[in-house]
């Protein structure tokens, strides 16, 4: 899945249901088979990845990896060289910097 930074999430999912041939699935969330879009406003993705950069909106802020074992991708993911953060989802991500330029969240 991917988070999309934007002032205005109903708007911009409006439009990108119409894009991708999808209904939105619940607020702020467009359901796009096993995958899915989710629009946060600039105070939503502070609050959902806390201490990290909001980056300045519209844009793809973050995505989401579906991982068999987490255990196994927290000890891969640059062992000693990144803290991930954990997420509500019970995985955890890591900070837009340490990831090439976008948060990067693992969910099990």
């Amino acid at each position: 899945g991917v988070y999309v930074v934007t002032a205005e999430p109903r708007e911009v999912g409006r439009r990108l249901a119409i894009i991708a041939g999808a209904r939105p699935a619940e607020a702020g969330s467009i359901a796009l088979g096993r995958c899915w879009i989710r629009l946060l406003t600039p105070d939503a993705f502070a609050e959902r990845f806390p201490g990290s950069q909001v980056p300045q909106a519209p844009c793809l802020a973050a995505f989401a990896v579906r991982v068999a074992d987490l255990q196994r991708a927290r000890e891969t993911v640059a062992p000693g060289l990144v803290v991930p953060a954990p997420a509500p989802c019970g995985g955890f991500w890591v900070d837009a910097p340490l990831a090439g330029g976008c948060v990067v969240e693992f969910t099990g």
